[in-house]
């Protein structure tokens, strides 16, 4: 997690991801209840000093109440498998 504030869209978090990750069931947690992801922008990737490659996002969300935590259900990571399926569009 690189940044949070709020604005007038609602609450804003910026991340850096490993490139190979995928993350899902983004939520906000605030005293208020909780505030599903209304919107995920993809900024580009940074090298970090250890010569490593994230992927940073802005998550939005649709509330300006201050968040406590970030609520993460699930982390999934992508795979090269190098194989080619043939489906058959008869």
């Amino acid at each position: 997690m690189k940044q949070v504030s709020t604005t007038a869209q609602g609450v804003e978090i910026k991340i850096a991801t490993e490139v190979d990750m995928r993350l899902d069931g983004l939520s906000v947690v605030t005293r208020a209840g909780t505030t599903p992801l209304k919107a995920s922008e993809n900024k580009g990737y940074v090298n970090q000093a250890d010569g490593k490659t994230m992927e940073e996002h802005t998550l939005l969300f649709d509330t300006t109440a201050a968040p406590e935590y970030l609520l993460i259900e699930g982390m999934h990571y992508l795979k090269k498998y190098n194989e080619v399926i043939e489906i058959s569009l008869d």
